[in-house]
């Protein structure tokens, strides 16, 4: 960042137009003239990709692993960065985000987005509507500059955005050496913090206070991929494998200790089949009309009300619930009725009656 560029330029904007109206196709100053050096280098260093001049996002890169289609976008939060009061006043523009939502990906596609400054350091005459596109359009977003460790989710109307702040890592920081390892199988995100020791040894270990109450020191959480067809309309989202459900007992009270064994040492286990109509009418059931599955109940917004006769595997259902809901960053109750003193009271009395 060339700062003698900064004499006579202002990042003052009376509305959100006004911004837009800059990012219009043509080359913009302040990126032109103060990130010069840096287009450079960058375009001298990945000769096959180019830093633009017009806007503040760009591909970095498309590919798959292991079959999973991945797009890196760079997010240009430095384009108006002049000093060390940048707080509150850096700008991104709406309008490049949404070009970049509208470009085509392939179905399921995950969209990783890379930015050095935290969304609160934008400007506020454009950072409520920024955050909304880029969680429209990202389903990660990487972020320095805080140097430290950081996750957070917030919701959008496509699903919803885990960011992932992470420190210092250059030798002789006066800030925390900390870091991230992140893993990803299928839907389901595991973020590791790791942090360094130069004293009394020179070492790398867990980062143990970013997620202290999981028993290894990680964060979980569900990813949710977006699958569009032609028109862009919002179809499915991608649900969490059983083999995740079945291993993350430490989410959800322990209830798949519960569970049969097979011989092999496999979990017996089978999706429960919610349905639509009292179970008085279970020889009605109709497949297409009447089930409900585990993503459709927990995206809709309604109340539901669930009722299972007793050892129908109401106890193991709401373990199940509760452990997708932990995947996916979601916020739940859980409790026993037959913690209720009167509740208690009346199923003793009715067994009691019931013996006699």
């Amino acid at each position: 960042m060339d700062r003698a560029f900064n004499a006579g330029l202002s990042r003052e904007f009376n509305e959100r137009r006004d911004i837009d109206n800059l990012f219009g196709g043509n080359s913009v100053y302040k990126i032109e003239k103060r990130q010069r050096a840096f287009k450079e280098w960058y375009e001298g260093y990945f000769t096959d990709r180019q830093f633009p001049l017009e806007s503040t996002t760009y591909i970095i890169e498309n590919f798959e692993n292991q079959g999973l289609p991945i797009e890196i976008v760079g997010i240009n939060s430095a384009a108006f960065s002049f000093d060390d009061q940048d707080q509150g006043k850096l700008i991104i523009s709406q309008r490049c985000i949404e070009e970049i939502n509208k470009s085509q990906r392939a179905d399921g596609t995950l969209r990783i987005g890379l930015i050095h400054h935290p969304l609160s350091w934008l400007s506020e005459i454009e950072r409520l509507p920024v955050r909304a596109a880029i969680s429209d359009a990202f389903d990660l977003l990487l972020h320095g500059h805080l140097h430290g460790n950081e996750v957070e989710i917030a919701h959008g109307s496509s699903g919803h955005l885990i960011t992932i702040a992470s420190g210092a890592l250059y030798q002789g920081s006066n800030w925390l050496n900390v870091a991230n390892f992140a893993t990803l199988a299928g839907s389901d995100l595991t973020v590791q913090p790791i942090r360094y020791h130069d004293s009394p040894r020179e070492i790398w270990t867990q980062d143990t206070s970013l997620f202290p109450n999981d028993p290894a020191y990680a964060g979980r959480f569900f990813v949710q991929r977006r699958r569009k067809d032609t028109t862009g309309a919002l179809l499915s989202i991608e649900g969490t494998s059983i083999e995740q459900i079945l291993t993350a007992d430490n989410l959800s009270g322990g209830w798949q200790s519960g569970l049969f064994v097979a011989p092999s040492g496999k979990l017996i286990y089978t999706e429960p089949r919610l349905c639509r109509k009292p179970q008085s009418a279970a020889l009605e059931f109709d497949e297409t009309l009447d089930a409900i599955s585990i993503s459709d109940f927990l995206e809709c917004r309604k109340s539901y009300a669930i009722d299972t006769r007793s050892e129908y595997g109401g106890s193991t259902l709401l373990g199940r619930l509760s452990t997708e809901m932990s995947l996916r960053g979601m916020s739940y109750f859980s409790g026993d009725a037959r913690t209720l003193p009167n509740y208690k009271k009346k199923l003793v009395e009715s067994i009691t009656n019931g013996k006699k």
